[in-house]
């Protein structure tokens, strides 16, 4: 079997054509659990090219990568930091690096390190990060906004399109790609995201708080790709507006705060973010039995 989507880059966003299919039938109570017709973004002319007045340049976009890799990695109680664990063979980052290298749009890949971590990545570990793709090594901030922020700063000033990518979401398709960093240059930001599909319910202690209903709700995933002007400005909004912390969760959020659109088309079920052993053990189960590459 192969990866969930082709990597033929020929038809980037014609793999995206129907998926959302199956997400918004009823369910059992004939209600509909998805979003409301969220293909209406993928445009004939982002995947054809052409001349645009919406601030994209109709041609392949150029796109800076960021990859927010500084944290403590707490979760998953081991001493290696996460993108750097082995995954068949090689790194967790490795893997990601080469994925967006593979999509033939990616001008540089940014990683953000622990600050304990910089020394180490920039001289003895420099020769393999940069043989996995790593252009540049930045110190990472004391949470991601701050991670991507510093990134953000050191990035081509010409690059039409920056993509935010989870270091340890290794799996992610050439196919998806390609379709966020298009859809991105021209509607400004485009994310992936699945519908919910377990019973959501808030909780205190351990106690039920309410049952939230699920219609709507959607799983985010990453690459978020945004047209680089749109997110230095949402920077720039949230910086005036109470600054970085973590209250800013996504990049997306930020775009979403400062009052702009964000496109969302259908994630991958195999686009999985390695944060725990049981992530790791999975991922690895997914690689043995060919699911992914």
């Amino acid at each position: 079997m192969t990866a969930p989507f082709d990597d033929n880059p020929d038809s980037d966003l014609d793999q995206f054509d129907d998926g959302f299919s199956d997400c918004g039938q009823d369910n059992d109570h004939g209600h509909s659990d998805t979003i409301d017709d969220p293909w209406k973004y993928l445009e004939s002319d982002a995947r054809n090219g052409g001349s645009s007045d919406d601030g994209s340049s109709g041609d392949e976009p150029r796109v800076s990568v960021i990859l927010p890799a500084a944290g403590e990695s707490s979760r998953m109680g081991l001493q290696v930091r996460k993108p750097f664990l082995q995954l068949g063979g090689i790194t967790i980052l490795e893997r990601t690096c080469r994925r967006m290298r593979e999509t033939k749009l990616v001008d540089e890949i940014i990683l953000a390190v622990h600050p304990d971590d910089l020394d180490n990545a920039q001289g003895k570990d420099w020769p393999t990060l940069e043989k996995a793709g790593v252009t540049m090594v930045v110190a990472g901030g004391v949470n991601r906004a701050e991670s991507v922020w510093n990134a953000l700063q050191v990035s081509d000033p010409t690059a039409d399109v920056v993509a935010v990518h989870d270091a340890v979401r290794p799996f992610v398709s050439v196919s998806l790609c390609r379709a966020l960093f298009k859809l991105a240059e021209k509607r400004g930001a485009a994310i992936p995201a699945n519908p919910v599909s377990d019973t959501i319910k808030r909780i205190e202690g351990d106690t039920i708080l309410e049952t939230i209903q699920r219609v709507g709700l959607m799983s985010v995933q990453t690459p978020q790709a945004f047209r680089r002007s749109v997110l230095l400005d949402a920077f720039d909004f949230v910086h005036s507006t109470g600054g970085l912390s973590e209250r800013i969760t996504d990049d997306a959020s930020m775009v979403e705060a400062y009052g702009l659109e964000v496109a969302v088309i259908h994630g991958e079920p195999y686009n999985l973010k390695i944060t725990t052993r049981d992530d790791l053990k999975l991922a690895e189960m997914l690689l043995g039995s060919n699911l992914v590459s």
